[in-house]
């Protein structure tokens, strides 16, 4: 790898072999850029040879074990080599004969005195997969084992560190992400914000459900900035393959304003930049083939690797950026992680490790005419919806949402919080259309049951004697906490004078207890006539109960008291003309 004064190269040689066997060790023509590089894939491909050196198993001493460690001097007292570069390096195991049993190549790199800038980030997207076992710990053998175990022992290599909020709760004392823990909080560590889970934004977005991805997120900023005793970097997103022209508007829209890709072939090599309908994202594209880190010859893809970057920055004219983006969800092996960041950490000053943030401060590419260079997005493809039925899910939240307004903040964590989180997780990515309406289900058969504890006063008469009375009603709460609701009288001849709206009050019904209110109620007319009490939610979404009460009003009406009083003048206008003609009468006789 990076040479200054030796090559050293360690072997590990096949087993079954003679002393008669000889080894080769070749440096071959350098590599001027990119593409003569990955055009060199093997040995036969490597190119003309500089110098090489041959020896017999019998001359090179090697032990039982096949060990073998092979020194090459460079500079003054060695291969003398004018020009920095990536110089192709070969051995292969020949039998006496000229047979070959065994071959491998890997490369030298020569850094300049003063090198062109070059940045390279590691971005680790986890999907932490506890073990089976109920302690939540983490499978030694997992990738995110094997990648936290590479980026704690290697302090000084930056890492960025994508995660969602609940992979973190469930494996919160494991030893493992606890040392991640004292990693993302050192210096030059990075946490990109994400979701509490894993979700789809577009999908969530076109189902009108956007708060309900934003309560995703917030929850997930406010796990993750305990987690690292800092708030995560809010605009950066590590993505797998190109985004359309819409999910890169719908990330803006959130925030997002670095985008890292990956893509099959590239020839990016810094930041480039594309436009959404609300503004500009700028890219960092990373070749799909730099994303396998569970290769078959691990420790030589490693160095492949370390060596492709080499001869980016060597061959730039520019500084370059590159971002090494990999997902714990596809396997990582132990010796490929350990061997690229060793590399890394002993590229300087050729290669600078730097996090996925700093790697986007890199001058952008720009066009002949010194523009920042702009790619086009492909239009929105085929949406995909969120998979079944989403209606029960919307009936979940709007019950769970007046169930709210009925309970106190002190309140909220017997039972909403609970109920609100199973339903929100179940919009995560992986949940079946079947499953989330299985717990949408279960949300509104559990506060349906809840709110049973509420009872209207009992069926029977309201008997007023007179037009304007004041009446005790009953409500019951037969719950361990105490509810709020809206209690609604409805009836066309009686008045409520102290209710505001003239038909409805709010009540605070007290835990295992009777409310019982005094309500004056002012009698339209005598007789008897319905009374309907309606027990509703304060928001007014969940209806608690419905009672039919039959009011009777023995109080004389108006009219009633018109014609009463009508009568009696009748009645002594009679009586009074009776007793003057009685007067008359006894007059008349006595003369």
């Amino acid at each position: 790898m990076l040479v200054e004064t030796e090559f050293v190269l360690r072997l590990l040689l096949p087993g079954l072999i003679d002393d008669t066997d000889v080894v080769s060790v070749a440096i071959h023509n350098r590599l001027n850029d990119r593409d003569s590089f990955l055009r060199a894939v093997d040995v036969e491909s490597a190119g003309p040879i500089l110098t090489i050196s041959e020896d017999t198993i019998d001359d090179l001493n090697i032990p039982l074990s096949g060990d073998l460690t092979v020194r090459i001097p460079i500079g003054e007292h060695g291969v003398q080599l004018r020009d920095s570069g990536v110089y192709p390096v070969s051995v292969v195991v020949r039998t006496g004969n000229g047979d070959r049993l065994a071959e491998m190549m890997t490369h030298m790199v020569i850094a300049p005195p003063a090198p062109v800038v070059s940045r390279v980030a590691i971005g680790l997207t986890m999907d932490v997969r506890p073990a089976a076992e109920t302690s939540g710990n983490i499978d030694n053998d997992d990738a995110a084992a094997v990648w936290i175990r590479g980026i704690t022992s290697n302090p000084t290599v930056p890492v960025t560190v994508q995660v969602n909020g609940r992979l973190l709760d469930d494996s919160t004392n494991d030893p493992l992400i606890q040392s991640l823990r004292e990693r993302v909080q050192a210096d030059r560590a990075e946490l990109l914000v994400a979701p509490y889970v894993p979700i789809d934004e577009r999908a969530l977005a076109i189902e009108g459900l956007s708060k309900d991805a934003t309560e995703l997120f917030e929850r997930g900023i406010a796990t993750l900035s305990a987690f690292a005793d800092t708030t995560p970097t809010l605009t950066t997103l590590l993505t797998n393959g190109w985004p359309d022209v819409d999910l890169a508007g719908i990330w803006r829209d959130r925030g997002v304003r670095d985008l890292v890709v990956v893509d099959e072939t590239t020839d990016f090599d810094a930041p480039i930049e594309t436009e959404t309908a609300t503004g500009p994202i700028d890219l960092l594209v990373t070749p799909v083939r730099f994303t396998d880190a569970a290769p078959s010859n691990p420790i030589l893809r490693a160095h492949h690797l370390l060596a492709e970057l080499a001869v980016v920055a060597l061959s730039a004219d520019h500084p370059t950026a590159t971002v090494l983006a990999y997902e714990t969800g596809q396997g990582a092996d132990e010796e490929f992680v350990t061997e690229l960041l060793n590399g890394l950490s002993r590229s300087a000053p050729l290669l600078t490790s730097v996090t996925v943030s700093e790697a986007f401060a890199t001058a952008p590419l720009v066009t002949i005419s010194g523009r920042p260079l702009n790619v086009d997005l492909s239009a929105d493809v085929a949406i995909e919806r969120l998979a079944g039925d989403i209606t029960q899910y919307r009936e979940a939240d709007r019950v769970l949402a007046a169930y709210r307004s009925m309970i106190r903040q002190q309140d909220a964590d017997v039972l909403h919080d609970q109920l609100a989180e199973q339903l929100l997780l179940s919009l995560g990515l992986g949940v079946t259309g079947e499953e989330r309406e299985l717990v949408a289900q279960r949300v509104v058969d559990r506060i349906r049951i809840e709110v049973q504890a509420i009872k209207p006063p009992p069926l029977g008469s309201v008997n007023l004697t007179s037009r304007s009375a004041t009446y005790p009603f009953a409500f019951q709460n037969n719950a361990s906490y105490a509810f709020r609701v809206e209690a609604r009288f409805i009836t066309d001849k009686a008045k409520f004078v102290e209710f505001a709206d003239g038909e409805s009050l709010t009540l605070v019904l007290e835990p295992d207890s009777v409310t019982s209110r005094e309500i004056r109620v002012e009698a339209l007319s005598s007789g008897s006539f319905p009374l309907r009490i309606e027990l509703l939610s304060p928001d007014g979404e969940l209806s608690l109960g419905t009672v039919e009460l039959t009011m009777r009003s023995t109080a004389p009406s108006g009219i009633g008291i018109v014609i009463s009083i009508g009568a009696a003048l009748v009645l002594v206008v009679w009586w009074s003309r009776e007793l003057l003609r009685s007067r008359y009468r006894r007059k008349t006789d006595t003369t």
